[in-house]
C-alpha cells in the first residue's frame, strides 16, 4: 500500500523559523558589507603606500631602489609599512 501524503510529509525536515531565516540573510549581508569595506580600506592603504614610494623613487636609478625602500621604511616615510626585528 503506498504511503499517504501525511506519511511522506512526516519524513521531511521542518522548515526553519522565519526569524532564523532572516537572521541568516542578515548575517550574509553583514559579511558582504564587511568584505566590501575591507576591499575599499585595502585599496586606500595601498594607494597611500604607492604614493609615498613614488615620492621616494623620483629620479632614482633602479639599482638604488632596494636601499631607498629600506631606508624609507626604517625612517617611517612609507605609511602603513614597518619592519619587525
Amino acid at each position: 500500500m503506498p504511503d499517504t501524503l501525511q506519511d511522506r510529509l512526516a519524513g521531511l525536515p521542518e522548515a526553519p523559523e522565519p526569524s532564523t531565516e532572516l537572521a541568516t540573510i542578515s548575517a550574509i549581508q553583514e559579511a558582504e558589507e564587511k568584505r566590501t569595506a575591507n576591499k575599499k580600506h585595502r585599496a586606500k592603504i595601498e594607494a597611500e603606500v604607492l604614493a609615498a614610494l613614488k615620492v621616494e623613487f623620483d629620479g632614482e636609478d633602479a639599482r638604488d631602489l632596494n636601499e631607498i625602500v629600506l631606508q624609507a621604511i626604517k625612517e617611517g616615510r612609507i605609511p602603513h609599512v614597518s619592519i619587525a626585528y
